[in-house]
C-alpha cells in the first residue's frame, strides 16, 4: 500500500515536473522568436455571479432545530438538533455547507456544494450524507422573493420520487428549510430544519 502511494506521489510529480518544464521550454522558445505569434492567450477566471450575492445571507454557523413529519415508518414524526456552518468555496464560485445532526437511526453528517450555473441562469446543488454513501442527490432551481427553491429527484425504498428543497431567509439571524417529497400522490412535506445564526 505504501509503496503504490508512493509511487503515484512520485509520478504525479513527474507529470507535473514534465507540464512545467514543457511550459518554460516554450515560453523560452517563443521569447527567441521575434515576431513569431503567441502559442495562446492566458486562460481568465469567468467573474463571480452576482447571483452569488443573494444567498451570503446563508452564510455562518448555524444551531439547527429539526422536525421530521409523522410518515408510515415514523407515526409520531420526531425532532432533534443539529447544527452546520457555510462558507465561500471555490474562489467565491460556490458555497460549503457542513452539517451534523441526530436522527432516528443515530449520528448524522451531510455536505451541501451550492452554485449558481449563468449559462442555464439556475442554482444547482449536490448533497452528500453519511446515510447513503456513494449516493449523491442533485438538484436545480431558483431564487425569488427571498427563498431558494431547488427541485430534483430521488429514490425512497426503492421507489422513484420527486424532492424540492426551499430555504427561506425569516431574518438576519433565522432561516427555515423545507423538504417535501412527491411519491406520485403529490407533495407532501416531509421535513422542517429551522436554523438559528450562532452569536
Amino acid at each position: 500500500m505504501c509503496r503504490s502511494i508512493t509511487w503515484l506521489c512520485g509520478a504525479s510529480f513527474l507529470a507535473m515536473a514534465v507540464l512545467l518544464g514543457g511550459r518554460l521550454v516554450a515560453q523560452d522558445s517563443g521569447e527567441k522568436k521575434a515576431g513569431a505569434e503567441p502559442a495562446g492567450e492566458a486562460f481568465v477566471p469567468p467573474p463571480i455571479p452576482e447571483e452569488m450575492k443573494e444567498v451570503e445571507w446563508m452564510l455562518g454557523d448555524w444551531d439547527c432545530k429539526i422536525a421530521m413529519s409523522p410518515s408510515p415508518g415514523m407515526p409520531e414524526g420526531d425532532k432533534s438538533t443539529g447544527s452546520c456552518s457555510i462558507r465561500k468555496a471555490l474562489l467565491g464560485m460556490g458555497y460549503f455547507e457542513d452539517f451534523k445532526g441526530t436522527s432516528p437511526m443515530g449520528d448524522f453528517e451531510g455536505h451541501l456544494v451550492l452554485s449558481f450555473d449563468p449559462a442555464k441562469k439556475e442554482w444547482v446543488a449536490w448533497w452528500f450524507d453519511s446515510m447513503l454513501p456513494g449516493k449523491v442527490g442533485m438538484s436545480r432551481g431558483t431564487f425569488k422573493e427571498g427563498m431558494l427553491t431547488l427541485e430534483g429527484e430521488d429514490e425512497w425504498d426503492g421507489k422513484k420520487c420527486k424532492m424540492r428543497n426551499t430555504t427561506k431567509k425569516d431574518s438576519d439571524t433565522q432561516m427555515t428549510f423545507k423538504m417535501y417529497m412527491d411519491m406520485g400522490e403529490g407533495w407532501q412535506e416531509s421535513m422542517t430544519i429551522v436554523y438559528t445564526k450562532k452569536k
